[in-house]
This record gives structure tokens, C-alpha cells and sequence, in this order.
């Protein structure tokens, strides 16, 4: 459970990218993001840590709150661990 039913970011651990890198966010494809876009060719073993800007609403999620069970997602951030390469 979360305490409100406002965005905040979480921090879902570090990883390599790859060339046809995505994120999912749920036990089906339906919430995913892309991430070929942040990965470099000439330092494949960039790391990177993600994070999910997340709003969770209904009472699923938020003890007391009468609105509809939902997963909202606004952004997916990369930050780089690795020095660049370059």
C-alpha cells in the first residue's frame, strides 16, 4: 500500500541496456516503454539506474480511497551509472 494517491518516483534497481531494450511494467506487455533509445553501441556495458514516476489510486493501492484501482505512469528515467566511453 501507498500512503496517497500522488506521483512519486521509484527506483526499480540498475541494469544494462540493449539494443532492443524495453521496459514492462506489468505481468502483460500492456504498460511498456522503449529504451533502445538510451542505448550506446560503443559501451554496450553501460549501467543505468531506472526510475518509474508512478501514481497508484483506488483502494487496491491507497487504504481509504474511494476512486477506481489504477496505474499511472508519466515517465521512465535513465540515469547513468558508467562514465561515457567516449
Amino acid at each position: 500500500m501507498v500512503t496517497d494517491n500522488r506521483y512519486h518516483y521509484y527506483n526499480l534497481g540498475s541494469t544494462k541496456l540493449a539494443a532492443d531494450a524495453y521496459l514492462f511494467c506489468f505481468w502483460s506487455w500492456f504498460i511498456q516503454q522503449k529504451l533502445m533509445s538510451a542505448f550506446d553501441p560503443n559501451d554496450p556495458d553501460a549501467l543505468f539506474d531506472v526510475y518509474i514516476h508512478m501514481k497508484l489510486t483506488g483502494p487496491a493501492f491507497v487504504k481509504g480511497d474511494t476512486g477506481k484501482d489504477a496505474i499511472w505512469i508519466d515517465r521512465v528515467v535513465l540515469v547513468r551509472k558508467t562514465p561515457n566511453a567516449q
